[in-house]
């Protein structure tokens, strides 16, 4: 995913997040499950940045979602109770074992409030959900939305903020995507 995304930006974004919530913890998840919301705690996005490098935080390289959502109901299902956002990050591209995948998005969507899934590819117009751990993960989320930049970001406060997480929301009701 960290091809489609500018690391920098995403840094700030979940920074801003952490700032923002007050109760707020933040996983990176590739090939395993880490929390990093201490590192994101850093003084300033480039501190953070370093903190995470630091810390051998990895990010972006092979995707084992269901193996981390497995992980996280394991060791971390404190962390998500009926009060909680869900906020994946991901390109959806599932390395990993499918029916990890499913019964991990069936126990998020189960367990929290709301689960939205940013996507750096949905910001093309010709974006469909195709790929197996996105295709399986929609039936689990409330919405899936474009990321790659501030645009989107105000574009997921504005149906949100509109719809609730109840209402129709998601990459296919931007207003900004056009019909090719």
């Amino acid at each position: 995913m960290l091809d489609t995304i500018d690391r920098g930006f995403l840094v700030r974004f979940l920074r801003t997040l952490t700032d923002e919530w007050r109760d707020l913890r933040t996983f990176f998840f590739d090939t395993d499950i880490r929390e990093v919301t201490e590192q994101l705690g850093a003084p300033s996005a480039d501190a953070a940045a370093r903190a995470l490098e630091q810390a051998e935080a990895t990010w972006g390289g092979g995707t084992r979602i269901g193996h981390a959502l497995t992980r996280l109901r394991t060791d971390a299902a404190q962390s998500i109770d009926r009060t909680t956002a869900v906020i994946v990050i991901s390109d959806g591209l599932e390395m990993g074992e499918t029916d990890d995948l499913e019964a991990g998005m069936a126990w998020l969507a189960k367990r929290s409030s709301m689960v939205l899934w940013l996507n750096p590819l949905a910001a093309a117009n010709s974006y469909e959900p195709t790929c197996r751990g996105m295709a399986l993960s929609l039936p689990y989320i409330d919405g899936l939305f474009a990321f790659a930049g501030p645009n989107d970001v105000r574009e997921i406060a504005r149906q949100v903020g509109l719809r609730g997480a109840g209402g129709s929301i998601g990459y296919e009701y931007d207003t900004r995507r056009r019909e090719e």
